[in-house]
């Protein structure tokens, strides 16, 4: 194999898959570790292998050649986590306009402020997790309206966000909002219920008064008595001991509230 062209070893590298490529035979010597890192072999990854991402905590570098993977092959992406890796908002941007099969994107934790609105031809994203960012209300009210198939939203400890926007969000299809610890109050949980007719709200560590809480169950009588619809993170005794206890699988799953 020492004697063969690189070309020749590189043919060879594009029927193998991709991440065997990358993770093992470039073990093998020095060279295989030069042509394994030719960014041409994404070109010739077969679907399954990308299908799924995820690359929580992961290097500048890790992330800049899966940057490059989605300008490659976009259609490879339905589900990706990036929660903790070292990304930010131009990441997304690339991501929210390539990727058109993506169902599941986790960004939790992105880095530095958002600036232009993106180009989003990833319509049928279901779950969204944009936790711990520099959000703001002008982008968050976009990014809805863009994505009307969002199911599940997660935009827990979003300090830029308040209660005005929260109203004026596209939220059609959604079924859970996650809001814990966000700078928001009682008429986001209300407008939430009420008019966008959410089922499963998470609002740990968000400031509700006595009379908040009144004002809320006086609304929804059934939050109280039966625990419908589901709001994780109300104060202990608000909802009654025998109803269905709200199961909030982002506090569940973490500490702080986020995926």
């Amino acid at each position: 194999m020492d004697s063969l062209p690189q070309s020749i070893i590189l043919n060879i590298f594009s029927y193998l898959p991709y991440k065997f490529v990358r993770k093992t035979a470039s073990l093998v010597c020095k060279v295989w570790l030069q042509i394994s890192q030719d960014k041409s072999l994404i070109k010739y990854a077969r679907d399954t292998e990308f299908s799924k991402v995820k690359a929580q905590n992961s290097s500048k570098e890790t992330v800049d050649n899966f940057r490059q993977a989605v300008k490659w092959r976009p259609c490879l992406f339905q589900s990706i986590d990036l929660s903790g890796a070292s990304t930010n908002w131009s990441t997304f941007c690339e991501i929210v306009e390539n990727c058109t099969r993506l169902t599941v994107l986790n960004m939790a934790r992105m880095q530095g402020g958002l600036s232009e609105y993106p180009v989003i031809r990833a319509i049928n994203i279901w779950e969204l997790n944009l936790s711990e960012t520099k959000l703001d209300d002008s982008h968050l009210v976009f990014i809805t309206e863009s994505i009307s198939s969002l199911g599940i939203l997660n935009v827990c400890r979003c300090e830029n966000l308040t209660d005005t926007r929260i109203n004026n969000a596209s939220f059609d299809s959604l079924r859970f909002l996650g809001l814990a610890h966000c700078k928001v109050g009682v008429d986001s949980i209300i407008c939430a219920i009420q008019k966008h007719e959410i089922f499963a709200m998470c609002v740990e560590g968000v400031t509700l008064s006595r009379d908040d809480i009144s004002h809320l169950l006086d609304l929804f009588p059934d939050l109280a008595e039966i625990g419908i619809p589901a709001v994780c993170g109300l104060p202990q005794g608000t909802v009654s001991s025998e109803a269905l206890q709200p199961l909030c699988f982002y506090c569940l799953s973490s500490p702080l509230n986020t995926v």
